[in-house]
């Protein structure tokens, strides 16, 4: 579900439901032993979208724009979570819905070394500048700075699960 966008289209006070699983793994790798999870939601065709709400869990960040919404989840325990998308004031139309691991910077589905220093790089940037990278400006506000900086280091050391691989062995 992470790096992969969901489309689909919401009819005036319909709301679309997805389930997520969090396990212990996922827990695991940083040292504040939680994961922020992004939402990032664009409404298209006159969708004016409400922020994702995610069962049982305030957002650490949310915000609204027109067409746009942005909201960050910090996730401290294991389990099925469940979250839903709106629109305000019963508007209508398409979305696009990408998830992401705050401070995943390069895209890896991992939060290391490399990402941090991407975003030391970066920081002050703003968007539509030379070195603004939208991966580090993790609440969406147009500008990396050191809120970013701070979902980054909470999610320090977080490696996504991999699907198993097989490699080729001889056997003598």
């Amino acid at each position: 579900f992470v790096g992969v966008a969901t489309t689909g289209n919401l009819a005036a006070g319909q709301a679309a439901t997805y389930a997520l699983a969090i396990s212990p793994q996922d827990l695991a790798g940083q040292a504040s032993g939680a994961l922020t999870l992004g939402f990032d939601l664009t409404g298209t065709g006159g969708l004016n979208p409400d922020a994702v709400s995610v069962n049982g869990i305030t957002p650490s960040f949310a915000r609204t724009d027109a067409g746009h919404s942005i909201a960050l989840f910090t996730f401290t325990t294991p389990g099925v979570y469940t979250f839903a998308l709106q629109g305000l004031a019963n508007t209508a139309g398409s979305f696009s819905l990408s998830t992401f691991v705050a401070g995943d910077v390069l895209g890896h589905n991992q939060v290391t070394g490399a990402d941090e220093t991407a975003m030391i790089v970066a920081l002050g940037k703003t968007a539509g500048l030379p070195g603004y990278i939208l991966a580090a400006d993790i609440n969406r506000d147009g500008v990396i700075d050191t809120t970013d900086q701070t979902f980054l280091e909470s999610n320090l050391g977080f490696v996504a699960l991999q699907p198993p691989t097989a490699a080729a062995s001889v056997t003598p």
